[in-house]
């Protein structure tokens, strides 16, 4: 089984992701980059994610953080391990080898 970090999950394939299931599928249908997603409900706005993010590609915006530049986006993860409240997920896609 591989791994691969690129696009939301697919119908019949369960996800063991621990963000919101619809916020992800609806963030992955208005960009055409794979980016972070974002759980404004749980974001407390501290930063730690726009300070580690090596390609300047989030911001603060209104007090929560948000990918301001998805282009720029490395997708490296530094975002999601920095976040002290878990509320940056890296979504992906499954793929079974046959």
């Amino acid at each position: 089984m591989l791994f691969q970090s690129k696009y939301a999950p697919f119908d019949g394939v369960t996800s063991a992701c621990r963000c919101n299931q619809e916020l992800l599928l609806r963030e992955s249908e208005t960009s055409e980059y794979p980016v972070p997603v974002i759980d404004n409900a749980l974001c407390n706005g501290c930063g730690l994610c726009v300070r580690v993010c090596p390609d300047d590609a989030l911001s603060i915006v209104n007090g929560v953080a948000k990918v301001v530049h998805p282009e720029a986006c490395g997708y490296e993860g530094y975002c999601e391990r920095a976040c002290p409240v878990q509320g940056i997920t890296r979504f992906f896609q499954i793929i079974f080898d046959q």
